[in-house]
């Protein structure tokens, strides 16, 4: 079998390149192309695979104006990939496409589809959801198009699954719920009740990139609220304060010293021993695809305080591993909190195995050769 992925958000994320890398280990690929549209000259290179059988195609086809307006952005993809002059190799024998975004790539796949005869198929991702399906109803008609001719409709995150379901309930082809697949490290390292590092007195975190979106500030200010007490603390993992205050402004000088920043780091070792620590991780983000850091979370029994409508929610049953809330509410981040310590006094416990172990990437890849592919 010969895929071609189109991947807008390829340098962005490694979610994509784990994917392409245990699909390659699968016996029925035999090669796939990534064809991925940049916007900078410098982005061209970042995340390259070593696997022989993965070609990643970089091109500079997207700049600041394919920012302001979406049909010159379709155009610029049409027509970056009718002029590549390696288009004919991606196609030669090409089995499927795969869009790794509804708009944007969905878009360019059904072009691609109906001028070459090649099924596609489509992801959804919270920009379709949460930015595209917002801010672009005049194209829906459009989209509806772009839906009910792909093959498949792979949902990251259920909450997604529900609302696109339900607005495109009449243009649906077989849909597939497939998460993000999580690093063999953490299923390795999976445990089934909490570590004995865990910290005594109230004890807050948060891991990842310090922006608006990740909702810190909130997360920050509704957890104090609940943990009132002079020994909790709250943790930030993802860079320096300074960075934060830039984003959301100044702490309060009260809690300043209760909140430590920790810069960014890739060492899973390192987070691991931090999450062991922490009593809950608190991510109430407005935007969330999907968000692997619950499920690394949830894999050292460190319950989770995430979004409605976002991410992990709807994977489990509500209180399983933690509770949603409202991220524009700092009173319903709170609730949550709380309900995490009323409900958790001692962590995650698990009977058997731990959930997390269900997710790996190689269990992703073969989901899609069964049920997409």
């Amino acid at each position: 079998m010969k895929i071609l992925h189109i991947c807008s958000y390829y340098v962005g994320s490694l979610v994509y390149k784990k994917l392409f890398e245990s699909l390659d280990s699968e016996e029925r690929v035999s090669k796939q192309y990534v064809w991925v549209p940049v916007r900078k000259h410098h982005h061209e290179g970042k995340n390259l695979s070593s696997k022989k059988k993965i070609k990643i195609i970089y091109v500079k086809s997207l700049d600041r104006f394919t920012r302001l307006s979406f049909l010159y952005k379709l155009l610029r993809l049409v027509l970056s990939f009718h002029r590549d002059q390696k288009r004919a190799d991606i196609l030669q024998g090409c089995n499927v496409i795969h869009a790794h975004t509804l708009y944007s790539d969905g878009y360019l796949a059904y072009w691609l589809s109906r001028k070459y005869q090649i099924p596609y198929v489509l992801s959804i991702r919270t920009t379709d959801v949460s930015v595209f399906e917002r801010f672009l109803p005049h194209w829906r008609w459009m989209t509806r198009r772009v839906i009910a001719n792909a093959q498949c409709l792979i949902f990251i995150s259920p909450a997604h699954k529900i609302t696109i379901e339900a607005k495109y309930a009449n243009d649906l082809p077989k849909t597939l719920l497939v998460t993000n697949g999580l690093d063999e490290y953490w299923i390795s390292n999976a445990i089934c009740s909490s570590a004995p590092e865990r910290s005594k007195a109230r004890s807050g975190i948060y891991i990842g990139e310090i922006n608006a979106n990740k909702n810190i500030k909130r997360a920050i200010l509704a957890f104090f609220k609940i943990a009132d007490d002079n020994d909790a603390t709250f943790t930030v993992l993802g860079g320096e304060y300074s960075t934060f205050s830039a984003i959301y402004g100044e702490i309060p000088e009260v809690l300043r010293s209760r909140v430590d920043f920790i810069s960014r780091t890739e060492d899973k070792q390192c987070i691991k021993e931090l999450l062991r620590q922490h009593q809950v991780l608190i991510m109430p983000s407005f935007m969330e695809t999907f968000g692997l850091t619950y499920l690394e979370a949830i894999s050292q029994c460190v319950p989770v305080v995430f979004s409605h409508g976002q991410g992990i929610d709807g994977l489990y049953p509500e209180g399983m591993v933690g509770f949603s809330c409202d991220p524009s509410r700092e009173e319903s981040i709170a609730d949550a909190i709380l309900n995490v310590f009323k409900h958790f006094p001692e962590g995650l416990i698990f009977e058997g195995n731990n959930p997390v172990e269900d997710y790996s990437w190689q269990s992703r890849a073969q989901i899609l050769m069964k049920n997409a592919y």
